[in-house]
């Protein structure tokens, strides 16, 4: 990523987004029921019912030298 400001609102899914598993295997998804995200409409949910699994979402590398403030 290197055109800012850089905004997800995860209505397209998790694009370009990874996921590291580090316990067990669940994944990330996207949502736009049961809660209300804060803008657009679409949210990152993790959704774990066994409570053990822990997966990490990774966003995309942000190329911040091109900005002379960041």
């Amino acid at each position: 990523i290197s055109a800012f400001p850089w905004t997800e609102g995860f209505e397209t899914g998790l694009d370009c987004w990874a996921q590291e598993y580090t316990v067990g295997i669940a994944n990330w998804t996207t949502s736009s029921s049961n809660t209300a995200p804060h803008t657009g409409t679409g949210y990152a949910s993790f959704y774990n019912t066994a409570r053990v699994n822990k997966t990490k979402l990774v966003s995309p590398e942000l190329d911040l030298t091109v900005l002379s403030n960041p």
